[in-house]
Parts: structure tokens; sequence; C-alpha cells
């Protein structure tokens, strides 16, 4: 599916986006960059502690020991359609279809966290440690409580993508 050409080709003719607010046809394709950017590493306060133990005050360098620096950049892309009309702003299809198969996939990602949690707390009562069984049964908790919102927030991805869909098609 392109919409960079505002067109839609089914059944042999062209479609075209409309404006979803004023169902004008004189749209223009936007794209938005997020750049984040996330730095790991440097000084290690655990390496720095123990340095401090066994060496002094000189020690505390040792945090610096092992761990360099890491930068990373990431760009994410959102794509829109601007009404030249009216200005009215809203996401490109193919943005939403991706946002709803993303949460898709994280919902099957689910499942194998439950089955992890099923075993920390088997592990828990056959060696017998309570912590073990405390964690096995909070991420089992959680598990179950995040499943209805995520297949909430998917109703709610689908309904919307259905209703702009509509809108925006001639």
């Amino acid at each position: 599916m392109n919409e960079f050409n505002n067109r839609k080709q089914q059944n042999g003719e062209t479609k075209r986006l409309k404006c979803p607010s004023c169902n004008s046809t004189n749209l223009q394709y936007v794209t938005e960059t997020e750049t984040k950017v996330e730095t790991s590493g440097g000084y290690s306060g655990s390496k720095g502690f123990l340095g401090y133990l066994f060496l002094g005050p000189f020690g505390l360098l040792c945090g610096n020991c092992g761990k360099s620096q890491k930068t990373t950049v990431t760009d994410e892309h959102k794509h829109f359609w601007v009404c030249s009309d009216c200005g009215c702003k809203f996401p490109a299809l193919e943005d939403l279809e991706l946002e709803i198969q993303k949460k898709k996939n994280a919902l099957k990602g689910v499942g194998s966290i439950f089955v992890c949690c099923l075993i920390l707390v088997i592990m828990g009562i056959l060696i017998d440690y309570s912590l073990l069984k405390i964690m096995g049964i909070g991420c089992a908790i959680f598990t179950v409580i995040l499943v209805p919102l995520l297949k909430r927030e998917i109703k709610t991805k689908e309904s919307e993508y259905a209703e702009l869909e509509q809108k925006v098609k001639m």
C-alpha cells in the first residue's frame, strides 16, 4: 500500500485520498523525524566503591575501568497528510497499520513472559525459595493485567484506522 502519490489502485480505477475534515483532495505528504540520542556506559559506581574499599580514595578511579561510553542515535519517522485547504493533519494509513502490527507482535510475546513466570514459581516451590515464588507470581499478575490492556489498545487503534480509512477514501 503506497499512499505517497495520494492515489489508490483498486479494480483498475484510481482512488484519491481526501481530507477527513473538509473532504478536499489538496493534500501534502509530510514526514516528521524525531531523533533520539541515548548514552550508556561511563562511570560505574559499584566498581568505584569496591576500588575505594581496597585501595582507598585512589580506588574511586576504578569506576572508570572496563566501561566505555556508548552513544546511540535513532531516528523515528512519522508520516502525515496535511490538507492545504483547512490545515487538518492526519496520520498516513501505513503508519497506523505498522503501529497496530507492533502492538500485535507485543501481544504475542506476552505468552513467553507468562511461561517464564510459571517456571519461576515452580522453581521457587521445588527449592523452597520464597523470593522466586513472589517474583514469579508478581510477574504473572503483571502479565495477566497487561494482556487485556494490549488487546484494548489494539482494538482502539484498529477502529481508529477503519474510521480514518473510511473518511479519507473517495
